[in-house]
């Protein structure tokens, strides 16, 4: 998670303003980025978890996979 974080900022630090005749679209595009991380994150997160349950794993009672789940799902998904 903290690896995803932290590459999520330096692709906005690395990020240029372009010039555009019809404004900025720079934080537009940031958003969709970030929306992509967050989908991506929760798909792995859920494969994740079926990959656990098909080896036997309870991770309905895992706390380390529900403190996965929470921090993945922190934003209302």
């Amino acid at each position: 998670m903290r690896k995803t974080e932290e590459a999520l900022i330096r692709l906005k630090k690395g990020k240029k303003s372009t010039f555009s005749l019809f404004g900025s679209t720079n934080s537009t595009e940031e958003g969709r980025d970030e929306e992509r991380i967050r989908a991506q994150m929760s798909l792995d997160a859920e494969a994740f978890g079926k990959d656990a349950k098909s080896l036997h794993v309870n991770v309905d009672t895992n706390q380390n996979f529900r403190n996965l789940k929470e921090m993945v799902f922190a934003d209302g998904d």
